[in-house]
């Protein structure tokens, strides 16, 4: 049965809850398991490898389930164009890593909530920016600047990097923005948009490898293949198939209030798995961007008639 069909609950269940506050710790994970599979293997062409294989897993679950994976053939050029965008995500996401730290990729990429805010205030019928979504902004951005100026993130291989990952975090939410004006046009369940944006960013992905990274050394290490195995299986895939079952369950406004758990764990986990610094400063700009992601997210207040 389509989830659409169920009546959408006023709050979060405690199943809810929980399967919420597990995708963003999965999501939090994703940034430094990415940086640590960068040590043997060429970046893209791994980025390759993990949208390919969760492509392939995305199809066998949709044939199980009976649910079109494809957009009708009058909106085909619309999965071209989000697989466009969602492959040059990737590349900056996985370029960006090579230049910079986990802690600072993933506090950069986990400001994609306020990007998507400001373009639903100009592109989004009735979804503008209120006082409080505007002081989350205001926070975000002293997040960034702390994050950005923070001891240890000077140099301009560091910059670039930092500055790749923030257009990541505009691409990915340009993406969403896109997808919510076809959801307006059209009835489409998230696995119409979810398998063309994956199967057309591949290509990208494997031409940008090639560019970027012919002759490029390849070692293969166990803990790059675990990371691979998580990025695959774990985040691209599974997480994705949580986050739907959410969304079409739960307000997206209560699921999306948590996704300030995601720059928390990442920043967590870098030092662990990484054994990166993360000089107070750092934790400090990682507060104002978890506090702006939680003001921008917070759930509207609904007036009882």
């Amino acid at each position: 049965m389509n989830p659409t069909d169920k009546p959408t609950p006023a709050t979060l269940s405690l199943t809810g809850f929980l399967v919420v506050v597990l995708v963003c710790l999965l999501w939090g994970g994703s940034i430094p398991t990415i940086k640590l599979s960068e040590h043997g293997l060429p970046p893209l062409l791994l980025a390759t490898g993990r949208i390919a294989l969760a492509t392939l897993l995305l199809l066998v679950y949709t044939r199980f389930t009976h649910e079109p994976v494809m957009l009708p053939r009058h909106y085909g050029w619309h999965g071209v164009a989000l697989g466009l965008l969602f492959g040059l995500t990737m590349v900056l996401v996985y370029l960006g890593l090579v230049l910079t730290n986990a802690a600072r990729g993933t506090i950069f990429y986990s400001t994609k909530p306020f990007w998507v805010a400001v373009g639903a205030h100009f592109l989004v019928s009735g979804d503008r920016l209120t006082p409080r979504k505007l002081v989350g902004l205001a926070l975000a951005l002293v997040g960034v600047y702390l994050t950005f100026w923070s001891p240890g993130a000077a140099g301009p291989e560091m910059d670039r990097g930092n500055l790749m990952e923030i257009a990541a975090a505009l691409c990915f939410s340009a993406i969403a923005l896109y997808t919510k004006w076809l959801n307006n046009r059209e009835k489409l369940n998230p696995f119409q948009t979810l398998f063309p944006m994956m199967l057309f960013a591949i290509p990208i992905l494997l031409i940008s490898s090639l560019i970027f990274e012919w002759g490029y050394p390849i070692k293969i290490y166990l803990s790059d293949l675990l990371a691979f195995g998580y990025q695959s299986l774990v985040v691209q895939f599974l997480s994705y198939i949580l986050w739907f079952w959410l969304i079409y369950r739960f307000p997206v406004s209560q699921v999306a209030s948590f996704t300030f758990l995601v720059p928390l764990v990442g920043v967590i986990l870098s030092p662990i798995f990484l054994g990166e610094p993360t000089p107070p400063i750092l934790w400090l700009g990682l507060a104002f961007v978890a506090a702006g992601i939680v003001l921008v997210n917070w759930p509207k207040r609904v007036h009882q008639p």
